[in-house]
């Protein structure tokens, strides 16, 4: 849901505006998005207890129209260049989604990726009650939860100091792969900070 609504569209507009060194606009806009759960899991707790669940979403809703806003507004100006040609009418092969569809890599890589954000999506928003069923108190919940900005950070940063010598293949499944296993280590093992916070952290 967060890539498909806010990554996307900002990789799509870095890679237009910064042409060749869309690479590395990339690669620094999720270094610092590594930090947002770090920064807004405790922000976000402190507003419900301070206000309340309802007035904290329209806070946090009226800091993104304010910050977001107003960098797309001020700083994303429209671009002065001038539009690609549009593709030849009737020329299929020219359209990479029409090349793409056609092949099972795409629709395999729908299908996990699909997946793999459901079932992100479904973990984060289901943890809290979770550890709340088990005991845990919610500081404890906030600060394990705070690890998952630092950790996506150190992931990326290991990731551009091996890139060369991986491929996104291999990147890719070991990622997909060993997230079951650490919902199995939040499933079978005693729901202690340390266990919750290495499954989290991994």
């Amino acid at each position: 849901p967060i890539s498909a609504t806010l990554y996307e569209p900002a990789f799509a507009v870095l890679t237009t505006r910064l042409g060749p060194q869309y690479k590395r606009g990339i690669t620094s806009m999720t270094l610092v998005g590594g930090f947002a759960s770090t920064v807004f899991m405790p922000l976000t707790q402190v507003l419900i207890d301070w206000l309340g669940w309802r007035p904290a979403l329209v806070v946090l809703g009226l800091v993104t129209l304010a910050v977001c806003g107003g960098i797309h507004w001020f700083v994303l100006a429209p671009s002065d260049k001038p539009p690609p040609p549009p593709a030849a009418t009737g020329s299929e092969d020219r359209s990479p989604l029409r090349r793409a569809v056609r092949t099972p890599a795409f629709w395999g890589l729908l299908v996990a990726l699909s997946s793999y954000g459901a079932a992100q999506t479904a973990l984060i928003f289901h943890l809290v009650p979770y550890l709340n069923e088990m005991r845990m108190d919610s500081p404890t919940i906030i600060a394990i939860l705070a690890i998952i900005g630092p950790m996506q950070v150190a992931g990326r940063v290991v990731i551009i100091a091996f890139a060369k010598n991986l491929s996104a293949r291999t990147i890719g499944s070991f990622s997909l792969l060993v997230q079951p296993m650490m919902m199995l280590v939040l499933i079978l093992l005693p729901p202690t900070p340390v266990w919750v916070g290495l499954a989290i952290a991994v």
